[in-house]
């Protein structure tokens, strides 16, 4: 059965999309442990620059519209390439 690459790219981009919000959040109510976080998870990358930098309307919406093409454009990509492979014989 082949997979619907708009459909399963529409569908990465909302969770990817409530995954933002949720990290949106998190760095706005609790930036020292976000930022401690993100670092953590990333192989201890310094994001201690970040600090005092406060998320505006304008970063989060631009962040969010990038992060949920990404993932569109990848999750259909990859649509397409899983439906190319898997009608070889």
């Amino acid at each position: 059965m082949p997979l619907k690459p708009h459909a399963l790219g529409v569908a990465a981009a909302f969770v990817t999309g409530l995954f933002y919000i949720v990290d949106g959040l998190y760095y706005m109510f609790a930036p020292e442990s976000a930022l401690s976080f993100f670092s953590y998870i990333s192989h201890n990358f310094d994001f201690s620059i970040l600090e005092g930098e406060g998320v505006t309307w304008a970063s989060f919406l631009i962040g969010l519209v990038v992060w949920e093409i990404c993932a569109y454009i990848s999750t259909w990509l990859f649509a397409i390439v899983y439906n190319r492979l898997a009608n070889r014989p």
